[in-house]
């Protein structure tokens, strides 16, 4: 059961409203097929965790991304094996595979370790492949239990309808190394779907998405430009700062850093410090600051890799540290493509074949960070989690839970409400475009959905921090503060939308709702205010009447006479 709180205090569970509604829709036919078909995938929905998808152009790391989060290799990540297929992971006690087709059939027959075969290009199985619309992996996994984690294979434009453009626009144009440009396409011939097929199906993951994580090279490229303006218009408006983050991938790639002293010591140069350079310049572009909440630099590859480093790996790195000291070997991975091709290197004796391998898994920043520590004498645990804390992730991570997790439920009710209104929407317009009237069960189903958000007061607070995030609100940064917090950046409960810690009394609590109430009572009497301010101090000044009204009471005000609890019966 989803209990959401009503306008006059009473709780509804949104999963009956939106049943009964479906319940009605059915009774007008076949032609509400799809609303009912919304209504009832919806309301399941609620009951599952957050859908959070992994967006993107092709080769900008969302899968490293993805293994990241989860501090597993599950997604496959490299040239030869190119993910062209939407993955959708969620918790399960034991893996378990489910690959539904785009027929509408599932399957369930196939094994765990099937699971890249189902999702990565193979000429031999591109038939296959190509009847695919979706496979979900369940893995025991805790972050799945707050989250399902969608990895998309790339984001295009559907404007463009030339298979080469459409191919730059997805991002393989502007890969630099021609080898590797090369075996992008072939993989996408391999994975027998095109460039447009791709990206309609990581499209349709956005529109079902809760949260989104939308991912940039370490540079900006033109098309990225060209597709986060498409992936902004794929979106609608109901793509804000609530709802995605940016990032900005890759970010190891900027070490070393190659105009420093040759003298300097290496690991002085931090290059997530250069991405968050890079990200504070990406949100001065105006489109990308109506988009995401932040753009967050990361290391995702050394995340990734330090997770899965084993101990013939620390071998290798042991091996480099003793040779000739950790200096010796942060010196010559100031030369990453030297020291992974080189086979005779001053002061190394590790064999290339093995240096290779740990720049692929690790990266060359991530292996000098590694050996700095192992010089410094901590175990294989502490260098992991250091390479881990350098990474990057556990911010990302941090942010994208108290951000989209501590209004989850919200989130998803939006979200299955706004899908219900298109689904109204496209009825209504296809009863005049075909001169007949529409059916009854839509109009009193638009009517009962439209009763539920309007009692909703959280969902009046979203709209709120809506409009803030698309520059209507002349806000200061004290009053965005308390926007932010009192709408549950900070936790959902009472004290932290108050601003106290965890522990705060409820009589404290009420006092500082009271505090609040009456500076924003005043607010309203300010003349210089404008309308829009106005109606923003008036909502900010009732969601702490109800936080005051709860603490005190254990009941929150009623906003207006009697309200109902929305219901769905027969018209």
């Amino acid at each position: 059961m989803i209990i959401v709180e009503v306008r006059g205090g009473a709780g509804v569970d949104v999963g009956d409203v939106l049943a009964s509604c479906a319940d009605v829709a059915a009774r007008g036919g076949e032609q509400l097929a799809p609303l009912v078909r919304m209504l009832r995938g919806g309301g399941a929905r609620l009951g599952e965790p957050m859908r959070l998808a992994v967006v993107g152009q092709i080769k900008r790391g969302k899968s490293t991304l993805v293994n990241a989060l989860l501090g597993e290799e599950v997604s496959a990540t490299g040239r030869a094996e190119l993910t062209f297929t939407v993955s959708e992971f969620r918790y399960a006690d034991t893996p378990q595979i489910v690959v539904h087709y785009k027929d509408g059939t599932e399957s369930v027959g196939f094994a765990p370790e099937q699971f890249h075969e189902l999702t990565t290009r193979d000429s031999s199985r591109a038939d296959h492949l190509r009847l695919i619309r979706k496979v979900e992996f369940g893995i025991p996994n805790s972050l799945l239990h707050s989250f399902h984690l969608v990895d998309t294979p790339g984001l295009g434009s559907v404007h463009v309808t030339d298979a080469a453009n459409t191919r730059d626009i997805l991002g393989i144009g502007d890969i630099a190394d021609g080898s590797e440009r090369y075996a992008l396409e072939q993989a996408l011939a391999a994975s027998g779907r095109d460039a447009a097929a791709v990206h309609h199906d990581s499209a349709a993951e956005l529109d079902q998405a809760d949260a989104v994580l939308y991912l940039f090279s370490r540079a900006l490229h033109q098309s990225d430009h060209a597709a986060l303006s498409q992936f902004i218009g794929t979106a609608g408006t109901s793509l804000t700062p609530l709802k995605a983050f940016g990032v900005l991938s890759r970010c190891d790639q900027y070490w070393p850093d190659r105009t420093a002293a040759r003298d300097a010591d290496p690991l002085d140069h931090d290059p997530l410090a250069v991405g968050d350079q890079l990200a504070r310049r990406l949100l001065d572009w105006a489109p990308a600051a109506r988009t995401f909440y932040t753009v967050l630099p990361i290391a995702g590859l050394v995340a990734a890799g330090a997770t899965q480093l084993g101990e013939h790996e620390f071998e290798w790195l042991a091996d480099l540290v003793r040779a000739g000291g950790a200096a010796t070997a942060i010196r010559r991975l100031r030369d990453p493509a030297r020291f992974a091709t080189k086979e005779q290197l001053p002061g190394v004796r590790l064999p290339v074949a093995q240096r290779r391998a740990l720049v692929v898994r690790i990266g060359a920043w991530g292996t000098a960070l590694a050996c700095r520590y192992l010089d410094d004498g901590l175990d294989p645990a502490q260098v992991r989690q250091r390479l881990l804390d350098h990474s990057g992730i556990p911010r990302l991570r941090s942010l994208v839970i108290r951000h989209f997790g501590n209004r989850s439920t919200l989130l998803k009710v939006d979200g299955v409400l706004q899908r219900a209104r298109a689904e109204v929407f496209a009825l209504r317009l296809a009863a005049q475009r075909a001169g007949v009237p529409v059916a009854p069960e839509v109009d009193h189903v638009a009517a009962r959905l439209e009763m539920l958000h309007d009692a909703l007061p959280g969902l009046a607070e979203l709209r709120t921090l809506r409009r803030h995030y698309t520059g209507e609100l002349g806000l200061d940064e004290s009053e965005v503060a308390t926007l932010l917090q009192v709408t549950g950046e900070h936790g959902p409960d009472a004290a932290s939308r108050v601003g106290l810690a965890a522990d705060a009394s409820a009589a404290q609590i009420a006092q500082a709702a009271r505090a609040a109430i009456g500076w924003w009572a005043g607010q309203l009497q300010d003349p210089m205010r404008d309308a829009a301010e106005v109606a923003v101090a008036r909502q900010l000044m009732r969601s702490f009447e109800r936080i005051e009204a709860e603490a005190t009471t254990g009941d929150t005000p009623s906003e207006s006479d009697d309200l109902e609890a929305p219901s769905c019966a027969r018209p």
